[in-house]
């Protein structure tokens, strides 16, 4: 789920607790991986310290290892990078390209991590401030489209080599559903996984309560001016704001998601939700 408001952000912060139970029946492992900072908050009954913290590294080592496009050694920059048509890949690869075929489909092809075909040339358009030739990016149309890629049994099938993929829309969220896996399979029963606004939530408050979040405005982070309260259990949430991500170009404002029907940058406007 993604919302943009020009002077909203989506930010999603544990709500206040600190009145409502004794400290020590939380703790919190914070971070930052793939330059993202992470919050683990969990509640009694939890594992040592240091298995919590051996499990949350081994989970975000994997997915450097594997998916991060911005690691060059990573399986998906190797796939992006390999000059063959049929390309072995991992049974963890493979678990995650079937899930994005299934979003591609629910979302009638909206949901396309092809797009990161034209992305580089919208990249170098925003750093040099002028747009991009129709032309180049036209050439490039036939490359775009999950329709160029097949998965079946360990290989990656594809149609057009220069077809790129970037997992970025999908890995980041998936990452928190295996953290999530990883601490139930150490004990932990009651804790929140927030790593850049992909959170998941498991079990209750130390006062048997439901967790809560709130969603706040751009810029205010006192639980006080909440826009509203958003309560869960063993449930997740995705946020993401383009507020982060924007460039001017000849007037226009442009967020960093690319419509794969037109090859171009959503615009920013003050009703955009996307």
């Amino acid at each position: 789920m993604r919302f943009f408001l020009r002077i909203i952000s989506l930010a999603l912060l544990l709500a206040a607790c600190s009145n409502e139970a004794p400290k020590h029946e939380m703790v919190q492992v914070k971070g930052v991986a793939m330059t993202i900072p992470y919050v683990i908050t969990l509640a009694q009954p939890y594992a040592q310290e240091g298995m919590v913290t051996q499990v949350i590294q081994e989970v975000f080592n994997h997915t450097h290892k594997v998916f991060d496009h911005y690691n060059p050694d990573s399986e998906i920059s190797q796939i992006n990078q390999s000059s063959s048509h049929e390309i072995a890949i991992s049974s963890e690869m493979e678990r995650l390209l079937k899930r994005v075929e299934k979003h591609y489909l629910e979302s009638v092809g909206r949901y396309d991590p092809s797009v990161a075909t034209v992305a580089s040339i919208w990249k170098e358009a925003f750093q040099k401030h002028r747009m991009p030739q129709e032309e180049e990016l036209e050439s490039l149309r036939i490359a775009v489209g999950w329709k160029n890629l097949t998965v079946k049994e360990g290989v990656l099938h594809k149609k057009d080599l220069r077809t790129q993929i970037d997992l970025s829309g999908i890995a980041k969220g998936d990452t928190v559903d295996q953290l999530a896996a990883a601490l139930k399979k150490i004990g932990c029963q009651n804790f929140i996984v927030d790593w850049g606004g992909e959170i998941s939530v498991c079990g209750k408050h130390p006062t048997k309560r439901n967790w809560r979040l709130f969603i706040s405005a751009l810029g205010d982070s006192d639980p006080k001016n909440a826009l509203a309260i958003v309560e869960m259990q063993d449930e997740a949430i995705a946020t993401s704001g383009n507020y982060l991500q924007q460039w001017e170009l000849e007037g226009e404002m442009y967020t960093h998601i690319i419509d794969p029907r037109t090859l171009k940058p959503l615009k920013v406007t003050p009703q955009a939700i996307g």
